[in-house]
């Protein structure tokens, strides 16, 4: 039995090792291919994830069956199977599809997947082949980043930027375009194909073909597109300055600065300007002429213009130009985008031919035709006239070497054109010659024509004349008398020796009324005093012979009164300015004084016929206004007030009538004419020993450009016009009146001028204009949507505040009251009181805790909005505001303590006390709304310009100066509240609010009787009755707010108060201010 088995075991085993090779081929020959796996965009391997229908298509080859079900092949993902669509024969096979339609999209990722194909063999044993592949879903469009964007040339732009399809964690497909695109239209401007794409992440430096015209910012989109068709989500836009426009020469700007529109007959030098209009920056910009020394020369300079953008100032300069009648330059200009424009201009020029001729030349001091120096500093004077161009110091050197003060070549010290141009020289004469001949070694004007030079032979006077004799007498209707009378002229005799010219000086302000009127400051000589008053006499008045002068010089007539002593001063000097400073000869007929220092007594005359007394004290009239102004003058009567001021030295002088006579405008004056005029005080019964009176000028309306012959194109600012006016004066001496009225001649200068910032172009509005664009206003406008915002929020907190009050109230009603002893302890006297007198006994000697979660959570927003940083405890015990509370607290503690408020019990409990507070305290709400003030006020400012002041109810001044009055109340003033008189300010606005308002007033006093006990209780427990006494005004009090509180809320919503001076403001138009009526204004808050 045994050897049975193992034959039959030996036989299977032979068998199944014959059969094997069969077997095995069977099973080997069949197998499964994927030929096919994509979706619709025929990308081996990968979906569209969004959207797309995945297929696959296989081959399986040495099939045993004829024709293959297409059940038996399928495709597996994970443990999911799905059969194939169709197979059919092809000539190595069969061929089968799977087509799966994924509309809804599927997850991004990496699927691997099987295709399984199911069998029996030849044996009819079930078998099964599988192929493996992977499929990729990708639905993210690629991103991009652009790291430079500019223009390059006249023809690129410069691009710099990174374009990759790569997100981490999810396929990628890969980059098939890039496409750069005008944002605005949506154009493609330039596409980078995928054979250019050569890697991912690509990375794009170059320059692209970009042609366009114009110039400004373009906005570039640049999108990337993958092989799916998947563009970037939010592609980047980026603005690119571009700049397509060449340069513009302003043609009419072209300016030879030395020539104007005359050029000799040589080359000249001077500087060339030209305008050029561009918005970005000039590269270069160089001339070229053969008729100037310019070869493709840049400019030395181009400068922007400091208002209007791209104007550029270019200049050359010291470049030699001409002769011709025109000069043609070739310019070209290049931006720094290379945008270049090349063009020729021409400038005429009137060709002048005519040399400078002089009219005079010599030194100030002049006799008989001779100029005369002294040793130490001259002064010489070269008059000339020019009939082209005109002349520049530049033109003109002096040579002055014989003088030993100066060079061969020395400059004018200043030139000035009025009917000739005419030079002066201050020298510092040196030589002790007698005689030196100085000469003009240039002579040409602004064109190089040259004048004849010409010699000078100049008298160098070293020594100073000698007084031989020197008498005074009063001369009266009698004749030469020597004494003096009151209205008497002094005549001075004088013998002097002086072989050149002479002058005598007389300092004749205590002698003659009025004498710095009658007599201004002398021009024609720098070494005459300084001042008005002086009389001047020269050798006109004198008769020579030889060497020495005869002089018999008289003055107009001396002031009236007895005086025991009137000082004045004589100085004596000749031609060249030598001063006589050695007096030999001994006064006659003086009471007193030597060396050209005297003092003379002037007897009183009774019932003198013109009384001379008075004289107009020194600055004197003063305009009250700085000017008049122009732009007001052709709607109403305008007014000039002006302050006079008499003075006199006659002892017991005082004036008791003061009348005004007539005024009238210099003769031969362009002037407005006179309304009419009114003079005010300056006198009295009793008399005035120094009256002082208002003179008022009225004018009809005129119009200013027919008065003063404004041109139009004549920049005018400003005029002074001249007006006399007779005043007629009635005085007593002690306790006896004159006769006589004495007559006083007031010169009157009058200002008119267009206002500080209208002068420029007459209007009312460009001052309005120049308000908006200052700093203060721009900040308050640019806050005012914010402050609007604020005041909402705000408006709705204090409808909680209601409620929060309406709970203070409940919770006065219980027991639940903390006393805080410590604290009560240490409250002063001062503080106590004033806390009575404000209803705070409570706050003194409770703690504040909110009673309730809402109330904790409502005072956030209150506290941040009112800038109050009491201190609000959450449930752990800590402050709700954190360090921004503790800051807060810190800054209103510090201007409490400065101000004095809190030792006065007034302390401020909000930052918006003032900017300074709101400012130091981090307190946005606060600085705005103060803003928001001075916003208003210089909205005042306008209104005040455009309705006050064509009404005549102001003047542009009285607008400025109410601007500044309450900017310093409101805005400014608020600093000074940082000392004690803050305090005391306080505390009187409370004490004048309390008696003001009978029902304030009764709450007031109600609760300081009712808590005062309370206040000043150091420890607990309080008197009787005090706590709840105290309680009950309290709550009244409290009441009394809640209704205050309820009344404000309907009154006054944002929407109804907003911004009164700045919305009326905002309705008049600048335009016409003459033709439109006069709106509702509000009422001036101050």
């Amino acid at each position: 039995m045994r050897f049975t088995i193992e034959k039959g075991m030996a036989l299977f085993m032979l068998t199944l090792i014959f059969t094997l090779p069969f077997y095995s081929a069977d099973v080997l020959a069949v197998s499964v291919r994927v030929t096919h796996n994509s979706g619709q965009a025929n990308i081996d391997s990968f979906l569209d994830a969004e959207s797309d229908t995945w297929t696959v298509d296989v081959d399986v080859l040495d099939s045993p069956d004829e024709n293959i079900d297409p059940n038996s092949v399928r495709v597996k993902i994970g443990n999911n199977e799905e059969s194939f669509n169709a197979c059919q024969q092809t000539d190595t096979g069969h061929s089968c599809t799977y087509i799966n339609p994924l509309t809804t999209g599927i997850e991004e990722r990496e699927y691997p997947f099987e295709v399984l194909y199911r069998f029996l063999n030849a044996f009819g044993v079930a078998q099964e082949v599988s192929a493996a592949d992977t499929i990729n879903a990708d639905g993210s469009g690629p991103t991009v980043r652009v790291s430079r964007a500019i223009q390059s040339g006249v023809d690129g732009l410069q691009l710099q930027f990174t374009a990759t399809d790569k997100i981490q964690g999810k396929p990628s497909v890969g980059l098939q375009r890039i496409e750069i695109i005008d944002a605005a239209t949506n154009t493609i401007l330039y596409t980078i194909p995928e054979e250019e794409i050569n890697l991912d992440p690509f990375v794009f430096n170059e320059q692209i073909p970009f042609i366009s015209t114009g110039e400004g910012t373009r906005h570039l989109k640049i999108q990337a597109v993958d092989k799916l068709g998947h563009v970037t989500r939010n592609p980047p836009v980026v603005a690119v300055r571009t700049d397509f426009v060449a340069p513009e020469f302003q043609t009419q700007s072209l300016n030879f600065t030395a020539l104007g529109d005359y050029i000799g007959t040589g080359e000249v030098p001077t500087d060339i300007l030209l305008d050029v209009l561009e918005t970005s920056d000039l590269r270069e910009v160089v001339a070229s002429s053969n008729q100037a020394e310019l070869d493709n020369e840049p400019q030395t300079e181009c400068l922007e213009d400091t208002e209007q953008v791209g104007l550029w100032h270019c200049r050359w300069e010291n470049i030699n130009v001409g002769p011709g009648p025109v000069i043609d330059i070739e310019f070209t200009a290049v931006d720094e985008f290379g945008n270049t424009v090349t063009t020729v201009l021409s400038k005429s020029f009137i060709e002048d031919s005519f040399a400078p001729e002089i009219v005079s030349f010599g030194t100030l001091r002049q006799f008989e035709g001779g100029s005369n120096v002294r040793p130490g500093e001259n002064t010489f004077v070269l008059k000339v006239r020019e009939q082209g161009i005109g002349m520049d110091k530049n033109g003109v050197r002096l040579n002055l070497a014989a003088l030993g003060g100066g060079d061969g070549h020395a400059p004018p010290t200043y030139c000035e054109q009025q009917e000739t141009f005419n030079c002066y020289w201050d020298i510092d004469v040196a030589t002790a010659r007698d005689n030196a001949l100085v000469n003009l070694a240039v002579l040409e004007d602004r064109v190089g024509n040259e004048g004849e030079l010409r010699e000078l032979d100049v008298a160098v006077d070293q020594q100073a004349p000698s007084i031989n004799t020197i008498e005074f007498f009063g001369v009266s209707v009698v004749g030469d008398n020597d004494f003096f009378q009151s209205g008497d002229q002094l005549k001075i005799k004088l013998n002097v020796t002086e072989k050149h010219g002479l002058t005598v000086l007389l300092d004749a302000r205590s002698l003659i009324m009025d004498a710095r009127i009658k007599y201004p400051a002398h021009a024609l000589d720098r070494n005459l005093p300084p001042d008005e008053g002086w009389v001047v006499f020269t050798e006109e008045q004198c008769e020579q012979i030889d060497q020495d002068w005869i002089c018999s010089l008289v003055t107009d007539p001396i002031r009236s009164g007895y005086l025991p002593a009137v000082p004045f001063v004589l100085r004596v000097q000749d031609t060249a300015g030598n001063i006589v400073e050695r007096w030999e000869a001994e006064p006659k007929h003086i009471k007193n004084g030597n060396a050209g220092s005297y003092a003379i007594e002037i007897l009183a005359v009774d019932g003198q016929e013109n009384p001379d007394h008075w004289q107009l004290s020194r600055d004197y009239p003063q305009a009250q206004l700085d000017f008049i102004d122009l732009d007001t003058v052709s709607l109403i009567p305008t007014r000039m007030p002006l302050t006079l001021k008499l003075e006199t030295d006659t002892p017991q002088a005082s004036v008791v009538r003061m009348d005004l006579g007539s005024c009238s405008p210099e003769v031969d004056v362009q002037a407005p004419p006179l309304q009419r005029a009114l003079l005010y005080g300056g006198a009295s019964a009793d008399g005035e020993t120094s009256p002082k009176a208002t003179l008022v000028l009225e004018f009809e309306p005129f119009n200013p450009t027919e008065v003063f012959a404004i041109p139009a194109d004549v920049e005018f600012q400003s005029i002074d016009v001249s007006y006399q006016c007779q005043l007629r004066l009635f005085s007593k001496i002690g306790t006896g009146a004159l006769e006589q009225a004495e007559f006083q001649l007031i010169n009157v200068t009058v200002p008119f001028a267009f206002s500080t910032i209208g002068a420029l172009d007459e209007s009312l509005g460009k001052k309005v204009k120049d308000i908006q664009k200052s700093w203060l206003v721009e900040w308050a406008e640019r806050t005012a949507t914010v402050e609007k915002v604020l005041d909402w929020i705000k408006y709705v907190s204090n409808v909680l505040q209601i409620i929060l009050s309406l709970y203070t109230i409940w919770d006065l009603t219980s027991d639940t009251l903390v006393v805080d002893a410590t604290a009560a302890k240490k409250i002063p006297v001062t503080t106590a009181v004033g806390a009575a007198m404000n209803g705070q006994c409570l706050l003194l000697q409770t703690g504040q805790q909110p009673g309730f979660k809402f109330a904790e959570y409502a005072q956030v927003p209150l506290q941040l909005l009112n800038c109050d940083p009491s201190l609000i405890e959450s449930g752990a015990g800590s402050d709700i505001l954190g360090w921004y509370g503790k800051w807060q607290r810190f800054v209103l503690d510090s201007y409490n303590i400065a101000s004095g408020r809190g030792v006065l019990g007034v302390p401020a409990d909000s930052l918006y006390e003032n900017i300074y507070t709101s400012t130091f305290g981090i307190c946005l709400p606060g600085v705005i709304y103060n803003l928001k003030k001075a916003r208003e006020i210089h909205c005042r400012r306008v209104i005040c310009y455009g309705r006050e002041v064509p009404l005549g109810i102001a003047t542009t001044q009285s607008c400025d100066q109410l601007n500044s009055l309450l900017m310093c109340e409101y805005f400014y003033g608020p600093l000074v509240d940082l000392t004690p008189l803050g305090g005391l300010k306080q505390l009187s606005s409370i004490l004048r609010a309390a008696f003001t308002s009978p029902v304030g007033l009764f709450i007031t006093v109600g609760q300081f009787a009712a808590c005062l006990p309370l206040c000043l209780a150091e420890v607990p427990p309080a008197p009787a009755g005090a706590l709840t006494s105290c309680k009950i005004a309290t709550g009244f009090g409290h009441g009394f707010d809640i209704i205050e509180s309820i009344i404000s809320s309907v009154n006054q919503r944002p929407d109804l108060t907003g911004t009164p001076y700045c919305d009326a403001a905002e309705k008049i138009d600048f335009d016409n201010l003459a033709s439109v009526e006069q709106p509702d204004v509000p009422e001036a808050e101050a």
